[in-house]
């Protein structure tokens, strides 16, 4: 099973987050089954512990989604939008778009 250090004794499958959420010096984590916790790992932390798994993307200073939890991309003017499973409308940070749309079109590794 592929798992990853999220603070304390919490380990998780990263198959099984949906979405990292920035909150100061603490991380918060939410998970496929509705589940969220609090770690106190940075965001930077986690995101280098994430760095191998394709499915993840830090859209803007305060988030990471996983790929699976996206429904939607909209691309009105100069903005990047994100359409989430939960309904949810995030904007993708101004400096991060051009590596985003590659992000978003690149295939799935655990895809057959």
């Amino acid at each position: 099973m592929n798992t990853i250090y999220l603070g304390g004794w919490q380990k998780a499958d990263p198959h099984q987050i949906n979405l990292l959420k920035a909150d100061v010096n603490y991380t918060q984590v939410y998970f496929t089954n509705g589940r969220k916790i609090t770690v106190a790992t940075t965001l930077g932390i986690l995101e280098n512990r994430l760095s191998e798994q394709h499915e993840f993307f830090r859209i803007n200073r305060g988030l990471i989604i996983n790929r699976d939890f996206v429904e939607k991309t909209e691309s009105p003017k100069n903005f990047q939008f994100i359409i989430l499973k939960n309904g949810q409308k995030i904007t993708v940070s101004r400096r991060r778009q051009k590596a985003f749309k590659s992000w978003i079109s690149l295939p799935l590794a655990n895809q057959s």
